[in-house]
């Protein structure tokens, strides 16, 4: 017990160093690196080669992902962003850039397609070859540090038990940050 407390702490430090290390990035610093990204994951067999992948749809602060997803577009993927409720988050697919800018809104500033959407879901389309994670903080060995909600933790094991359900593969997990940001 006194370990978990620990641990849950020590989490909580580090979410706090890191928010104030990622805000002091100034914006041309975060365009950089959000390029550096783009280009790092653009070029991987493994996003080459994917037909459905998820995006998260950048707060202010994190890797922007507008360039993969334009990417991901123009070479025919399926695109799939995120909408969050209260303890869960589903993917589900947008057409295109245009698409994501009719979005509405949360108070996060996110867009993130509505409840009465009807929009086809990522494992009605017959799951995800890759989910763009965001993270404040990624270890190399794969570690994801994010923001305390535990909604792609959940997620990423929902798809991992959607894949081994379906014997399908269950999707890659790319990390949306560049190491020079940590």
């Amino acid at each position: 017990m006194e370990g978990n407390v620990s641990r849950v702490l020590v989490k909580a430090e580090l979410r706090k160093a890191m928010k104030r290390l990622l805000s002091a990035l100034s914006q041309g610093e975060k365009a950089s690196q959000s390029t550096v990204v783009a280009n790092k994951v653009e070029a991987l067999p493994a996003f080459q080669n994917a037909r459905r992948v998820a995006f998260f749809l950048s707060m202010p602060e994190e890797v922007d992902t507008n360039s993969m997803l334009k990417t991901a577009f123009a070479t025919g993927k399926e695109c799939f962003v995120p909408r969050y409720t209260k303890t869960d988050m589903e993917m589900y697919q947008v057409r295109d850039l245009d698409d994501i800018k009719t979005l509405p809104l949360t108070k996060w500033n996110i867009p993130q397609p509505e409840d009465i959407d009807a929009r086809k879901s990522a494992m009605d389309a017959g799951g995800l070859d890759m989910i763009i994670v965001p993270g404040l903080a990624f270890s190399r060995d794969g570690g994801r540090l994010g923001r305390g909600k535990g909604y792609y933790d959940k997620y990423i094991q929902k798809c991992n038990d959607f894949a081994a359900q379906t014997r399908r593969t269950a999707p890659q997990c790319m990390a949306a940050q560049d190491c020079a940001q940590a």
